[in-house]
């Protein structure tokens, strides 16, 4: 999904996911397809998005006396700030969302009003928070689990290759055990040609026949 298309689902706060744990929000850090980072949103369009943030947050706030313009001139100064801060940036739309809404509600201290420093100051505090760290270690920990379970496919398959080129060079009667894997079938050696590759597949054949 594009940025603008991911952008236009969550223009609307009931489109956005509510983070409630450190696992949700490790799902969203996990999905960039439909959660872009901040880096990655044009500044218009992520202005835009945030300036709606500004006039919910004043509705929800009943702040009655916030100009239209307000929202507009506060996402331009936050949209500046941000973009001198590489780890919000980094952050999602939801995650700004959350930082916003949870200021707000107190959550980061006691709420003095509807500034652009405000808001400023509750991404930051967003980013210091419990569920953020929480919620990087388990983004590790996934992508760390998923390299782990590749490398492992990967080591499974070229075993199987080399233990199905023993098994060629077998029934054509040009593998010979002697203590040592040497064997020279065509498509092997057209398919090798470097001296360190030759022996790197030679160390894992005589893996394989060790553990037969």
């Amino acid at each position: 999904m594009q940025n603008n298309q991911a952008l236009q689902l969550q223009t609307s706060n009931s489109n956005l996911p509510t983070i409630a744990n450190a696992g949700v929000l490790a799902q969203i850090r996990l999905d960039e397809e439909h959660y872009p980072h901040y880096r990655n949103i044009a500044p218009q369009a992520r202005m835009k998005w945030v300036a709606g943030q500004i006039q919910y947050l004043a509705s929800i706030s009943r702040i009655r006396d916030f100009d239209a313009r307000e929202p507009i001139l506060m996402s331009a100064a936050l949209d500046e700030m941000i973009s001198a801060d590489k780890d919000m940036m980094d952050l999602t739309l939801p995650e700004i969302a959350d930082a916003f809404k949870s200021g707000v509600f107190g959550l980061f201290g006691e709420f003095y009003g509807l500034s652009a420093p405000n808001l400023f100051g509750f991404i930051r505090s967003f980013l210091e928070s419990e569920k953020k760290r929480d919620a990087a270690a388990l983004v590790i920990k996934s992508r760390t689990d998923a390299y782990m379970e590749r490398t492992a496919a990967e080591r499974a398959a070229r075993q199987r290759a080399i233990h199905e080129e023993i098994e060629v060079a077998k029934r054509a009667g040009t593998f010979v055990p002697t203590g040592q894997v040497w064997f020279k079938p065509q498509m092997v050696n057209d398919a090798i040609s470097s001296k360190e590759h030759r022996e790197k597949v030679r160390q894992q054949a005589r893996e394989i026949l060790n553990q037969q």
